[in-house]
This record gives C-alpha cells, sequence and structure tokens, in this order.
C-alpha cells in the first residue's frame, strides 16, 4: 500500500530588497525620484544579504526569552536588545492579540513612532529563522532605525504586516 505524499507548507517574511532604490522603506512611497539610487554603482543599505544589520523588533520578538527561543540559543544565554525607536510606521491589532506594524498614514508618516528594541543580526541562519517565526504574514522592510541608549541611527530592517 503506498501512502500519498505530505506536503507541509513553510512560509516566512518576504525579503526583496532593491539594489537600486531603497524599496521597500516603512512610510516610504519609494516610487518617487528622490528615493531612487543616483548611480548604478550606488549601494543601498542594508543589501539584500548583508550581515551584520540592525533589525528593529516590536511585539513578541522584542521580549528575551522569545527571541532567544526563535534564534534556539542555550538555555540561560539571550540575545543583547537595544532599546530603539523607528519612524514610519504604525501598530495595528492582529487577531486580537498580536502587534503588527504597517505604513503610518500617508499625511506626515515621520511624524509616527514606533518603539522597541533592535537586534544586531550577524548571520543569515539567525535572519532565517526570525523570518520563519513572522510568516508570511509579513514583510521584511528597510527602515531607520535610532537606538535610544546611544543616539546612534541606523539603517535596517523590520517587519511590516500585510504582505
Amino acid at each position: 500500500m503506498n501512502n500519498p505524499p505530505i506536503f507541509i507548507q513553510i512560509t516566512q517574511a518576504e525579503k526583496d530588497s532593491s539594489p537600486i532604490s531603497l524599496a521597500p522603506f516603512l512610510g516610504i512611497d519609494v516610487t518617487l525620484p528622490q528615493y531612487q539610487a543616483i548611480e548604478a554603482h550606488t549601494s543601498v543599505n542594508p543589501a539584500q544579504d548583508q550581515y551584520p544589520a540592525w533589525h528593529f523588533f516590536y511585539g513578541m520578538l522584542a521580549e528575551l526569552s522569545i527571541l532567544s527561543w526563535v534564534l534556539e540559543l542555550p538555555e540561560g544565554t539571550y540575545p543583547q536588545l537595544r532599546p530603539a525607536r523607528t519612524r514610519g510606521g504604525v501598530l495595528v491589532a492582529w487577531g486580537g492579540k498580536y502587534r503588527a506594524m504597517t505604513d503610518a498614514p500617508s499625511n506626515n508618516t515621520k511624524a509616527w513612532v514606533v518603539y522597541g528594541q533592535a537586534f544586531l543580526v550577524t548571520e543569515e541562519v539567525s535572519e532565517s529563522k526570525i523570518r520563519f517565526f513572522q510568516s508570511e504574514q509579513y514583510d521584511v522592510v528597510r527602515c531607520d532605525i535610532e537606538i535610544l541608549d546611544t543616539g546612534e541611527s541606523n539603517r535596517g530592517l523590520t517587519f511590516r504586516f500585510g504582505a
């Protein structure tokens, strides 16, 4: 007797960063000319496969215990999260219990601020684990991250709901 194949759907947050524009970027219409690369050799960071890269987390991923579990760290080992904020997004409720970030309304998106945690992802395997945790309901998008304890600003990545 032959058993039928079993198909397991594996989903992850989509990551498709343009090498010639800021697309996709939280809260910005990147189709406007001012967001396109000026010269062909100009790189837009973080690039699709660039590591290390800062990530901005809010909600469950901003909790040490959850992120440790997602990254499969040894018991008692925790990632280094930094208090941070980003602009251009707004938190909404999803499924009645989850917080999800979407683009802020189009009027003055930089006035919209979301607070969370910054984490430096140093390798692709860690980012893959995080993207699988978030699922296909999200896109990985570029954003500007301000690390609050140092005032340092970095271009990084975050998860935007509504993929």
